[in-house]
């Protein structure tokens, strides 16, 4: 792994429930989770509110079925991917 680029922790489902969708809702997620992992940003990388400063990010893909729209929760200490939500 490239130095200055922090491990993803996937937790629980996420990777899995990721998977689920499209593979270009897969690549935008990716592209903007390797965007936090560099410590960069992304167009589709937002900071969640509620919590300070930017500590937990939401990704959020463009794209929306009538059960899910793909948003990855990444928590910055860590880099937690909790996984796409319902």
């Amino acid at each position: 792994m490239d130095e200055g680029v922090r491990p993803v922790c996937w937790l629980g489902s996420a990777l899995r429930d990721l998977k689920e969708f499209p593979r270009a809702v897969q690549r935008d997620i990716g592209q903007a989770l390797y965007a936090a992992q560099c410590g960069e940003t992304y167009p589709s990388i937002k900071a969640l509110k509620g919590f300070p400063g930017a500590s937990v990010l939401e990704i959020v893909a463009p794209f929306k079925t009538d059960t899910k729209q793909p948003v990855v929760k990444v928590t910055q200490a860590a880099l937690r991917a909790l996984g796409p939500i319902a």
